[in-house]
């Protein structure tokens, strides 16, 4: 099994916080999500902003991301 080694950094910390991890190539982001909760350890209360490059994104949305909601019927 190929393994790869992730550097994951908060940023606008005081003071630095660095986790590194060790993976499967082939891990699917949900569970890589679940792993970096447990590194951190989260319990699923912090916003999230996964990017890769500058065309994929995986965040949890928050109600302003949502745009209009309201019933146009």
């Amino acid at each position: 099994m190929q393994v790869v080694e992730l550097t994951i950094e908060l940023l606008d910390m005081p003071y630095p916080v660095k986790r590194r991890l060790r993976v499967p190539v082939a891990i699917r982001l949900a569970d890589l999500h679940k792993l970096m909760q447990a590194a951190m350890p989260w319990q699923e209360s912090h916003l999230y902003d996964y990017t890769l490059g500058r065309s994929l994104r995986w965040a949890k949305p928050e109600r302003d991301d949502w745009g209009d909601t309201r019933d146009v019927r």
